[in-house]
């Protein structure tokens, strides 16, 4: 509950968003007198009628999609594409493919948008060089995930639906059985059934996206150190991918028992996984992936705000009647053992006022916040430094000798970072915080502690 919580927080506007185009498009589609479907397989007719050809286009859409967003629109448009080549080549051949287009994607241009739009990313991904550069622009892409597949859903059910005149304006009217007569009035409710049907099936669709998607851009980024350092990996994983998503699309029109079965086992787990997977999709996305693009299409910005912009209301409550002079995005690396409200890659923020140094975070369902003190002490001093990839904040456990060893790693008791995109601001921030600048340290531990010599000296020991 945690996870999605946040996620409605931080993304309320584009929720909202998806849910008022959901509920207009049921209205719309379902009031005008879109009643029965052209194109369905005979299983889901028999599980769930005409309305059991709609749930499995809107959800398997959504499950398709969350799987692999981009490999989803690739092997559609490319479908679609040699769907309409062999229809104009006369090639019978191809006729089984036009199970694979309709919707949007029969358009020709919008097929060669899309395979382009979405293609572009997987192969930058494909090499290990442009491997950052290709999840960078994917994930630039992110925020028109819900309306985009939204969009698509909704001509996917139109093409699959065959308009009738409106049951409201027709003559009572006896079924097949002779044993139900359809009057307008009960014409009327069932238009107003089945709007609330497809507004409802629409949701379900965007919870199995993200519930989906965010399951298994946690297994890119756990596959991230694995694709840099072994050549060909991320080819290897863009392949799989391409041949499971293939699958899943087969068995989503061919056999969609068993696929209804993969779909519940996914989403059960993508469910019970989903906090994890939104801090960790969220620690790289503003770590790594947004500061990334900003670095290679126009450079840091050199007045980066030191209080965020879209600090959360509970924060700005929080800190009223302080002399804030920072409120930064920070995220944990590490932390002291024992605090059970902490976790890795969680979202924090970073507080200089005149007299405290501290991080804070809202209380779920309250409108408390925890708030952890950052203490600079002789004994136990706080540095901070410009790593490669971000500027961590840490202290250490064991020697500061350490600090200078070579083939040791820091020995870090509690590890903050925050985004590269404050570079030109890192010396105010070091100034403002007191911390001790890391290799600024490193000089003075090499200049005044007791020297040693040899072969020992030399390996950093």
């Amino acid at each position: 509950m945690k996870g999605i919580a946040a996620v409605y927080r931080e993304n309320r506007r584009y929720i909202l968003l998806c849910l008022g185009l959901s509920l207009a498009f049921s209205v719309i589609v379902f009031g005008g007198g879109f009643r029965s479907f052209a194109s369905s397989t005979e299983e889901v007719l028999a599980i769930g009628g005409s309305f059991g050809v709609l749930l499995a286009t809107i959800v398997s859409s959504g499950f398709i999609e969350g799987f692999d967003r981009s490999l989803a629109m690739v092997i559609i448009s490319a479908t679609s594409l040699a769907s309409m080549a062999g229809h104009s080549a006369g090639l019978k051949a191809f006729d089984f493919l036009d199970r694979f287009s309709f919707g949007l994607f029969e358009n020709l241009y919008f097929s060669i948008i899309m395979l382009v739009w979405f293609g572009l990313p997987l192969l930058l991904k494909a090499f290990n060089v442009t491997n950052a550069i290709g999840i960078s622009l994917e994930n630039a892409l992110k925020k028109l995930d819900g309306v985009l597949l939204l969009i698509i859903a909704m001509s996917q059910v139109i093409a699959n639906s065959e308009p009738s005149d409106s049951v409201m304006a027709a003559a009572p009217e006896v079924t097949a059985l002779g044993a139900v007569t359809v009057t307008p009035a009960m014409g009327f409710l069932i238009n107003g059934l089945e709007t609330v049907a497809c507004f409802f099936a629409l949701v379900l669709m965007l919870v199995i996206f993200f519930l989906t998607r965010y399951l298994f851009l946690l297994v890119d980024i756990v596959l991230v150190p694995v694709s840099t350092f072994i050549p060909f990996v991320s080819a290897g994983v863009i392949l799989g991918k391409l041949l499971a998503i293939f699958l899943l699309i087969v068995m989503a029109i061919y056999l969609p028992i068993l696929f209804v079965l993969v779909l519940i086992a996914t989403v059960a787990v993508g469910a019970m996984l989903f906090a994890v997977a939104y801090r960790a999709c969220r620690y790289f996305g503003n770590i790594y992936a947004k500061p990334l693009i900003k670095k290679i299409f126009g450079g840091y910005d050199k007045e980066k705000p030191l209080v965020d912009e879209k600090l959360p209301k509970k924060i700005r409550t929080f800190l009223e009647g302080s002399n804030v002079r920072m409120v930064i995005p920070a995220y944990l690396l590490k932390h002291a053992a024992g605090a059970k409200y902490m976790h890795r890659w969680d979202r924090w923020w970073l507080v200089c006022t005149d007299t405290e140094r501290f991080i804070c975070k809202g209380v779920f369902g309250k409108e408390e916040c925890y708030k952890l003190p950052l203490y600079n002490t002789q004994q136990q001093k706080m540095f901070i430094n410009q790593f490669a990839a971000y500027i961590e904040i840490f202290n250490i456990c064991g020697p500061e000798e350490s600090l200078n060893k070579v083939f040791f790693n820091i020995p870090r008791q509690f590890h903050l970072v925050f985004s590269k995109e404050y570079f030109y601001r890192y010396q105010e921030i070091k100034a403002m915080t007191g911390f001790v600048d890391l290799a600024e340290y490193k000089q003075y531990l090499k200049q005044f502690m007791p020297q040693r010599g040899g072969i020992l000296k030399k390996l950093g020991f």
